[in-house]
């Protein structure tokens, strides 16, 4: 039998490597779940739109900026045809899950993107993205091409 003081030192080297252990363990999950942090901008998001505010801007949910639509001048509250374009762009979005793609923030901390509807993909379709909701409202007429932004993209301008 071993004396309590030769006891304690062999438990040291056993305490050490178990130390050690945990703490490869700990730093092994921290790095797999680094990738797994948001960024403070994405480049892009698919979410549920939960509100429309106008004819060119929406909310996603779990998103806090609001969504400002890349290419879009649609009609402001007081102006003529701004009921149309934002009951255009509730009927395209509202309770849609959308595939938003990032373009800009603007001034107002605004999350400046082209969305697109997303639909659920069949077997053989790997593509699950669908109309482009800033271009339907173009070529619907309900608003027009932001063509200092634009640059044409749209082919409006």
């Amino acid at each position: 039998m071993l004396s309590s003081t030769s006891n304690h030192l062999l438990d040291r080297p056993l305490l050490l490597l178990i130390g050690s252990f945990v703490v490869s363990i700990v730093g092994a999950a921290q790095a797999s779940t680094d990738s797994l942090v948001p960024t403070a901008h994405p480049s892009d998001i698919i979410a549920l739109c939960t509100h429309v505010v106008d004819g060119d801007s929406l909310y996603l949910k779990g998103f806090k900026p609001q969504v400002r639509l890349w290419g879009v001048d649609a009609p402001e509250r007081n102006e003529q045809g701004y009921g149309a374009a934002k009951r255009a762009l509730e009927l395209l979005a509202q309770r849609q899950t959308l595939h938003c793609k990032m373009k800009d923030v603007d001034k107002y901390g605004r999350w400046v993107a082209r969305c697109f509807s997303v639909q659920t993909p069949s077997i053989d379709a790997g593509d699950t993205v669908g109309k482009e909701i800033n271009r339907a409202l173009i070529d619907e007429g309900v608003a027009q091409e932001y063509c200092w932004f634009s640059k044409g993209f749209y082919g409006h301008c």
